[in-house]
């Protein structure tokens, strides 16, 4: 009984505080603190293939391989341009 009466009172407490937070016109805070999502299409050359990607603040880190060349290339995540292409020629092993 005791339990009971308690969880009644949190209700009813809760229903007070999110009905004043409601009339206070504030709104809360977004779940994803963010920017509008936009499309940005970025082109592999013919053949090519990703051979990993990673993720920093604002940049995306492509590594790609095509026949006969290897590059990385680095994509401003908020509007989608090419940062910079960083190419490198593949070798016969050693």
């Amino acid at each position: 009984m005791i339990i009971l009466s308690v969880l009644i009172v949190l209700a009813v407490i809760a229903l007070v505080v999110g009905g004043l937070y409601k009339l206070s016109g504030k709104k809360p805070a977004p779940a994803m603190t963010g920017r509008p999502v936009g499309t940005a299409s970025f082109q592999l050359p013919a053949g090519a293939t990703i051979v990993s990607m990673d993720s920093q603040p604002g940049r995306l880190i492509l590594r790609v391989r095509d026949s006969g060349h290897e590059e990385i290339d680095i994509i401003n995540t908020e509007n989608g341009h090419l940062v910079a292409r960083i190419k490198a020629s593949l070798g016969p092993a050693d």
